[in-house]
């Protein structure tokens, strides 16, 4: 059984703000979700500026994604890097 670890994506960053304070992180990625760190952990970024996090929404992602009918933000694989969605 393997698991399916996270995986920065390179050279993209996400303005998360929470409780009036603006913080950039880097961004990963698993299962083709996009996750932004957040202390030791991840939240989900979803569509609209939503997290997982209900205090966290993030503002600006430095790259261009897509969005899934789920909701959330979905990552190509990292050996593709993210694509402008059509």
């Amino acid at each position: 059984m393997s698991i399916d670890l996270f995986h920065i994506i390179d050279d993209v960053q996400v303005i998360i703000y929470k409780d009036g304070v603006y913080t950039q992180v880097e961004v990963f990625e698993r299962d083709s979700s996009v996750y932004a760190a957040k202390g030791r952990g991840f939240i989900r970024l979803l569509a609209g500026g939503r997290t997982t996090y209900p205090r966290a929404t993030w503002l600006q992602l430095g790259s261009h994604h897509k969005i899934n009918p789920g909701d959330n933000l979905v990552a190509p694989s990292i050996k593709q890097g993210l694509r402008i969605c059509g």
